[in-house]
């Protein structure tokens, strides 16, 4: 009996080890779980980037923090605006406790988390203006050491380099640029002559929120007949082509007066900088960087291509719908759109936001490809808001800011971004989990193009044409590119003399 007792015994923990391998082999070949409480940018595989996973079995992002290291004293950032419309600080304020905001929990978490473990207080200066940080330049200027990092608008940021007043990042201290909460496209993509002084990542949410997308009114879709965009994206079928298509299905003269104005009925609703968005979208290079520096490339066949393949949308008054040539404000676009007067809205990730919060059904997709051959999507931020960290001249204390800022990164990526997708999937009406692939795309595949984020006569010249409906690219590049070039000559100037 004994000896049976035995073999049973022997049999069944058999059994179970044949079980836990299975289970491991199984885990391995798991797919990314569709819970946006998931962390769901980078892949974490840096040494010292992932931790244990917790009790959900979700990853666990850490920083390679020497132990039993202490920052000490006082950290501080200079933010955006406390009180402004949209484009108020969300990153770093917050009111100091557990609200039922989901973002202010979020960076009231991440922060405490840090000031814990590096044993620091972190606190933050809100700027007057997010269009002109003068309390910032005002202070590295003067030698005050007033602030540890900040966040800056996309096109302060090139204009403090060139007045010297940024460090350079890869040269200072051990930010461990590699590690997943960084965003690597913007290291590649405005790296002046291997030279760097910004970056992006986990750690805010201020330039995912100007994100350029398309949002789609599910309502009309159904009503129509018209076929998933979510479909298309997977495919990669979702084209320029493919939006005209379906825009061109859904128009319609509403009060019957012969007259399209904003009571009427139309494929998309937009501001005329989609076009800046959609060359982008469609894989055209504004400029392209040669031995470290920018060449303007935006005058080529493939501009013109795109520009002729939207006009037949945006340049047909009974298809589309141009607030910027109206004088108008979003707030018609909004009203248009939430009143199923347009399939298509263009804008930028904080309006999705803010409808998130309505009884209304509508999903995100990314900005559409020129054609299904094409290399993947792209996305750009709208350079005269988008947040980037950057570090003043001023703070030499490398070591102890690399170490700070990786926490403060690794931290929102265990917590903050979550949270941002959260409330970009979750609304009053249903869960949106469709647009969770599409928002993992569009912030994946995010473009830094110099050509459009530092020189703004490129987006003007774009522009224009689009609020004129025309497609004379030729000549207006023309009258453009000499100043384009002394711009990028410039900034080349600038970096070369005040950093090399």
């Amino acid at each position: 009996m004994k000896n049976t007792t035995l073999r049973l015994l022997s049999l069944l923990l058999a059994l179970l080890m044949m079980l836990s391998v299975f289970c491991a082999c199984a885990d391995d070949t798991e797919e990314q779980p569709d819970d946006p409480d998931v962390p769901v940018e980078g892949d974490g595989e840096g040494e010292g980037n992932e931790g244990d996973g917790d009790d959900e079995g979700e990853i666990v992002y850490k920083a390679s923090i020497p132990e039993g290291y202490t920052a000490g004293g006082e950290f501080t950032v200079y933010a955006y605006p406390e009180d402004i419309f949209v484009w108020k600080d969300f990153d770093w304020q917050n009111a100091g406790e557990i609200t039922s905001d989901r973002i202010n929990d979020a960076v009231f978490k991440r922060t405490s988390q840090v000031e814990e473990e590096l044993d620091v207080t972190i606190g933050w200066f809100c700027g007057q203006s997010y269009a002109d940080p003068a309390e910032l330049k005002t202070a590295i200027s003067t030698g005050e050491k007033a602030f540890d990092i900040a966040n800056v608008t996309m096109l302060n940021h090139i204009s403090m380099v060139q007045q010297g007043l940024l460090q350079e990042i890869n040269g200072y201290g051990n930010i461990d640029l590699e590690a997943p909460w960084w965003d690597p496209n913007i290291l590649n993509d405005l790296a002046l002559m291997d030279m760097n002084f910004c970056l992006t990542g986990d750690i805010g949410t201020m330039y995912k929120r100007c994100i350029a997308v398309i949002i789609f009114n599910k309502e009309m879709l159904s009503d129509e007949g018209l076929e998933s965009p979510y479909d298309l994206v997977t495919s990669n079928a979702w084209t320029v082509e493919e939006m005209v298509m379906m825009a061109s299905d859904v128009s319609e003269d509403l009060d019957a007066n012969d007259m399209y104005d904003d009571q009427d009925k139309y494929g998309m609703v937009y501001f005329s900088d989609v076009l800046c968005a959609m060359e982008i979208g469609c894989g055209v290079p504004y400029a392209q960087v040669v031995d470290g520096v920018p060449e303007l490339t935006l005058n080529c066949v493939e501009a013109i291509d795109v520009l002729e393949a939207a006009a037949e949308l945006l340049f047909d008054e009974q298809l589309s719908y141009n607030v910027t040539s109206h004088g108008q404000s979003e707030e018609v676009m909004w009203n248009m759109f939430m009143s199923n007067q347009a399939l298509f809205y263009y804008g930028e990730l904080h309006s999705a936001e803010d409808m998130r919060a309505s009884e209304y059904n509508f999903g995100i997709l990314p900005m559409p490809l020129y054609d299904e051959y094409q290399d993947g999507y792209h996305h750009t931020v709208n350079p005269n808001v988008a947040a980037v960290l950057v570090i003043p001249l001023t703070n030499e204390d490398a070591e102890r800011t690399s170490y700070i800022i990786d926490s403060l990164g690794a931290a929102s990526k265990n917590i903050l971004t979550p949270a941002y997708y959260d409330i970009n999937l979750k609304g009053v009406v249903s869960r949106d989990d469709e647009s969770q692939v599409s928002l993992d795309i569009i912030i994946a595949t995010l473009r830094y193009d110099m050509g459009y984020l530092y020189i703004g006569e490129t987006g003007a010249m774009l522009r224009d044409l689009c609020n004129q409906r025309s497609d004379a690219f030729a000549s207006a590049w023309a009258s453009k590119e000499s100043s384009m070039q002394t711009t990028i000559d410039d900034i080349v100037e600038a970096v070369m003399s005040k950093y090399d």
